[in-house]
């Protein structure tokens, strides 16, 4: 246990990306966007949601990205996973 904490303050001091649990524990999340036979109100209120999930109640820790669905257009992946909420928020007020 003290080795790890002394490795973790050494990394710490080196400048390094200390992660405080392994990579397998955090989430992705996918949110995707059915943009084919949705209202333009439905779309707004999803909108809000995602945006409100992604900037205030996903852990720091998780990873997520946007992507859209339609009839007309196919898959789009707007984001790739990131941990950062600014981008992925622009993603979602982009739709």
């Amino acid at each position: 246990m003290r080795r790890a904490a002394g490795a973790r303050a050494a990394a710490a001091e080196s400048g390094e990306v200390v992660e405080p649990f392994p990579a397998s524990a955090r989430r992705l999340w996918l949110l995707v966007f059915d943009l084919s036979y949705g209202s333009m109100s439905g779309l707004l209120r999803v909108r809000e949601g995602a945006r409100e999930f992604v900037t205030k109640s996903m852990p720091p820790s998780d990873l997520a990205a946007v992507g859209t669905l339609s009839v007309d257009t196919g898959w789009k992946l707007l984001v790739n996973f990131t941990r950062d909420r600014r981008q992925l928020a622009a993603a979602v007020d982009a739709l």
